[in-house]
């Protein structure tokens, strides 16, 4: 594999992508020549090939649909891709690298078997992204369809692409022996996955620091082959997972009632296989759902960005953190979604400094997201902290020195949160503005502090909530507490727990 070709799971989807592989290394052509040369590099060169074999098949068989072409060609892809010979001897590359592997077209002519995906009707078997807090077995149906004129049997396996994948027992696929299909027909069977959850590896995917390191996947996604077999044809069928460990950590009560300034929630991490890590913030803003009839359909090109909960935090001895959570997931926090955070460190009505996540050298080029600190009288300004966020996450939390923006503890602050679509339109979408905050000094505490800890999985225990003296003309804007949950499952990251 070319060290600069994209890799997949898709962004929107964690379906396999790229699907097929062609040589795009080097390629020499000069279209309207015939004859001449130019050397160049890239999809640029693989595409063409691909589309060449699609029009080598559609000249032999001009009857079948583009999903039966796509499919044949997918089948009889070679699998047998390295990831670099010279530096990794023998290491065969991922299938969120080559998909089906690189187009052999001579071997697409001669099969008189295909196969895809009952549902999608794609090639490839993508189970997707998934949260686990216990085991579970996940199936998708598999179509064979005989192109020859007598009935056959074919046998199959669902095979590994890495032996160490097999050797964990976190993930066991599953598929019948045998298929039998008539004579120009079809028949289906189904593929299974068993996942054992405990068994599953620690998730260290972020969106900071290891952003835009690819080869992380290898440690958390599960890959292989379903291989459908008789005496004329051999085709393949990749598979794909990406399962993620996950706490459920949830509080019991939706809102806690202080008496005497005092109170207390109740948190159960109901997981059968992992620890649940929270952070607690000041909720200072909330906002309602956007009707589903603005949100973008499949292929439109705009996002919305969806703020559901704000929340803030003083960090000993000199941080302040905001965290922000929202309705829908995104597959990396840097896009399409840009967070915008204004900040009146005076309280004169104007906004001084701006906090923002940004992609560390620009767009696609690290895949690390960063939070600038920039000053709006002066326009200067940098970046201290990456993101804490991670992929296929609602979750984001922004971290600032206060010197930088000469704050202090006891500082009053108006904060203002943006959200944009920073990949399509770079549109704003969705705001929660004039949130007026103390820095250490919040209206409801949890046990002193607004804390970092450990819930662990299958324990159930509770918080002690304080009313701060003060705290209510201090930090007006907090309403409750603003739990984010590490780990947590899609739809149940975050918690805004009301106080009264």
């Amino acid at each position: 594999m070319a060290s600069t070709s994209s890799r997949g799971p898709s962004y929107s989807f964690v379906a396999i992508k790229p699907e097929i592989g062609a040589p795009g290394g080097s390629v020499s052509a000069q279209y309207g020549t015939g004859d001449g040369t130019t050397a160049f590099s890239g999809t640029s060169g693989a595409a063409p090939v691909v589309t060449g074999s699609a029009a080598i098949m559609l000249q032999k068989y001009p009857n079948r649909k583009p999903a039966e072409i796509k499919a044949a060609l997918m089948n009889s892809a070679d699998t047998t891709v390295y990831i670099n010979p010279a530096t990794q001897p023998g290491v065969l590359a991922p299938i969120t690298r080559i998909g089906a592997g690189e187009v052999r077209v001579d071997a697409a002519l001669a099969a008189t078997t295909a196969a895809w995906d009952g549902s999608s009707k794609a090639a490839a078997l993508s189970f997707g992204y998934l949260a686990l807090d216990q085991n579970r077995s996940v199936c998708r149906s598999v179509n064979v369809r005989n192109y020859g004129t007598s009935a056959r049997t074919y046998s199959v396996s669902a095979t590994f692409r890495y032996a160490n994948d097999a050797a964990s027992g976190a993930v066991t696929p599953s598929a019948p022996s045998s298929v039998s299909v008539p004579a120009g027909g079809d028949s289906s069977f189904q593929v299974c996955l068993a996942i054992d959850a405990g068994k599953l590896p620690t998730w260290n995917l972020d969106g900071g620091a290891f952003g835009g390191t690819g080869s992380l996947l290898q440690g958390v996604e599960f890959d292989g082959y379903v291989v459908i077999e008789d005496a004329d044809d051999r085709v393949t069928v990749p598979w794909h997972i990406l399962p993620h460990r996950s706490a459920a950590v949830a509080a019991v009560g939706k809102q806690v009632v202080l008496k005497n300034g005092a109170g207390s929630l109740e948190l159960n991490n109901k997981s059968l296989v992992q620890d649940g890590d929270v952070d607690v913030f000041a909720l200072i803003g909330t906002s309602g759902r956007i009707p589903a009839a603005q949100l973008p359909k499949t292929g439109e090109n705009f996002a919305i960005v969806d703020l559901k909960s704000v929340g803030v935090r003083y960090i000993s001895p000199a941080y302040l953190q905001i965290a922000i959570n929202t309705y829908g997931e995104r597959a990396h926090p840097a896009y399409p979604a840009e967070f915008d955070v204004y900040i009146d460190t005076d309280m004169d009505g104007t906004d001084d400094y701006v906090l923002y996540t940004y992609e560390n050298g620009g767009f696609a080029a690290s895949g690390q997201t960063l939070v600038a600190v920039v000053n709006l009288s002066t326009g200067s300004g940098g970046a201290y902290f990456y993101a804490d966020a991670s992929l296929n996450s609602a979750n984001m939390i922004m971290t600032a020195p206060l010197s930088v923006m000469g704050l202090t503890p006891g500082s009053q602050v108006r904060i203002s949160v943006l959200a944009f679509d920073n990949y399509f339109t770079g549109n704003l979408t969705d705001y929660i503005e004039n949130m007026t905050f103390t820095l250490g000094q919040p209206r409801y505490t949890v046990d002193g502090d607004l804390p970092s800890f450990t819930v662990p999985a299958g324990v159930r225990g509770a918080l002690p909530v304080q009313a701060v003296p003060g705290g209510a003309t201090a930090s007006p804007s907090q309403s409750g507490l603003l739990l984010m949950y590490r780990d947590g499952a899609p739809g149940r990251e975050a918690e805004a727990i009301p106080v009264q």
